[in-house]
């Protein structure tokens, strides 16, 4: 999981990088009277790619939106119990949803040849993300809960 998480990390910082260059350069040539016309469409993909990405990573680091008021009330064996249907409830939604209905979605893109305008590069690749975070969500979702249910007290706990 470590290495998901260090994976992720560099995809998350690479993927920023380039969308603030992408931006500045934008901003410059737009400043100078002719904006690059592929810039805007090339930070809206590198956004998209860039809060998918981030979103599994934050769920990695336990940085996800979480309310806890009441979980933190639980003794340790309902906070273990509650821990491992949220993870659950996560692998589900990352399977069907990401995974399968976004791999779905990116494959029927990727055969439509539908471009994005100003690239002209296939649409799919905006879509690929999707899928992509799926598979990371699944990997952490099944490591958490086997951490859970290895150290049910620690993990419910949100100690690492």
């Amino acid at each position: 999981m470590k290495r998901l998480v260090t994976l992720l990390r560099i995809a998350c910082m690479a993927v920023l990088f380039a969308l603030v260059v992408t931006v500045l350069w934008g901003w410059i040539t737009r400043e100078l009277g002719d904006q690059a016309r592929w810039s805007e469409e090339l930070a809206r993909l590198l956004l998209v790619w860039l809060s998918l990405l981030g979103a599994a990573l934050a769920y990695a680091e336990r940085a996800h939106l979480g309310i806890d008021l009441l979980t933190a009330r639980f003794d340790p064996a309902t906070a273990r119990l509650t821990a491992l249907v949220g993870h659950a409830a996560t692998a589900v939604f990352a399977l069907v949803v990401l995974i399968l209905g976004g791999g779905e979605l990116t494959w029927d893109r990727w055969h439509s040849g539908q471009l994005l305008a100003a690239l002209q590069i296939p649409k799919a690749w905006m879509y690929a993300a999707v899928p992509l975070s799926g598979v990371a969500f699944l990997a952490l979702a099944l490591a958490f809960t086997r951490d859970t249910w290895r150290s049910p007290v620690a993990v419910a706990e949100g100690r690492p």
